[in-house]
Order: C-alpha cells, then structure tokens, then sequence
C-alpha cells in the first residue's frame, strides 16, 4: 500500500509531500483499536471510521518545494500571464 500526504504553507508559497509504501494490515485487536482512537487525529470528514490500517513502511520518501502559482487556499490556480 502507499499512503501521500502533502501540505502548503501560504506563507512562504512552499509545499511539501510525503509518501510511505509498505505491508498494511488492518487493525483488528481490541487495545490496538483503543489506542487507534486516543491518537491526536483530526479527519476532515467527521463520519465514523469503521477501518484502521497499519504500514509496516518499506520505503518512505519525501521532497520539499516551491508552489509560486498555488493560491492561498493551496488549491492551483492560473498563473498570472
């Protein structure tokens, strides 16, 4: 499995990604299912989560870099002419 996560900060019109491949397996034991729910997680949808998986993570790579035409928000927009 991989997993990206990515991220922009405004401020500085630099953004970031991350990516983890590995093994998942899903989250099953009742302690690993109450310490699944104690992490500090904040999804942006709020709808109960039936499934947790876990990335034993084989690889984990990364790169940081300069987003000049992403707006405020984050989201692209077209560069100015």
């Amino acid at each position: 499995m991989a997993f990206e996560i990515d991220g922009y900060q405004p401020e500085t019109g630099v953004a970031w990604s991350v990516i983890v491949a590995g093994l998942a397996t899903e989250i099953l034991s009742g302690i690993e299912w109450a310490d699944v729910h104690n992490l500090p997680l904040f999804p942006w949808h709020v709808a109960p989560k039936g499934h947790f998986v876990r990335i034993a993570a084989d690889e984990i790579s990364g790169r940081r870099f300069r987003a000049p035409y992403a707006g405020a928000s984050g989201f692209h927009h077209t560069p100015p002419p």
